[in-house]
């Protein structure tokens, strides 16, 4: 199968997934104004849940593509030789480390959300941790819901050189480093 005809077949996808983004984005613009995020979020004003929200909706949407128009195992080329989209089950963590130990993996999202919860007022003030956390909260959500409903996580980014991943893995990957950049750099304070 061609990238031009996966392409012609999610059209409607596209259009579906702008009107969601149009509906996020005015969801989020309704909670900022009814909503004193400041006592909500211990003293910030950036919204850690509608940053993990969104990303939760960009991968759940961008996996539910990839499960309605390709077939298990399916790999189309987008940069031959360096780029696919490619369609797996992982049970596993990165890298397949841990494979059928989907409770855990639940646990360790609900654990996050747990612990972000208990400290949420007691973290820095600063736009790089609530971005992170946001980031970090999104993507464990986001292949939470995958593992409790699929019993695995759809991956499909290929790099060829790398495993296989999805839009949730990089929200963790994201969030884990804004969260180290900023450690990094306020280690002191």
């Amino acid at each position: 199968m061609s990238l031009f005809f996966f392409a012609e077949n999610v059209d409607l996808a596209v259009l579906n997934f702008k009107d969601n983004c149009g509906r996020i984005y005015a969801l989020y613009r309704l909670i900022c104004k009814h909503v004193d995020t400041k006592d909500f979020l211990g003293g910030y004003s950036v919204p850690v849940f509608l940053i993990a929200l969104f990303i939760v909706a960009l991968d759940q949407m961008s996996k539910f593509v990839i499960r309605q128009f390709m077939a298990m195992y399916e790999s189309i080329p987008v940069i031959p030789g360096f780029f696919h989209i490619t369609y797996i089950l992982n049970k596993g963590a990165a890298f397949g480390i841990l494979e059928n130990q989907r409770w855990f993996f639940l646990a360790i999202a609900v654990a996050l959300f747990f612990i972000y919860f208990l400290f949420r007022k007691k973290m820095p003030q600063d736009l790089l941790v609530h971005w992170g956390v946001g980031l970090l909260l999104g993507g464990a959500l986001g292949n939470a819901l995958d593992r409790f409903f699929q019993g695995a996580v759809t991956d499909f980014f290929d790099f060829r050189i790398w495993p296989v991943f999805n839009v949730a893995d990089v929200g963790i990957v994201i969030g884990v480093c804004l969260l180290l950049w900023y450690s990094w750099n306020h280690g002191k304070d």
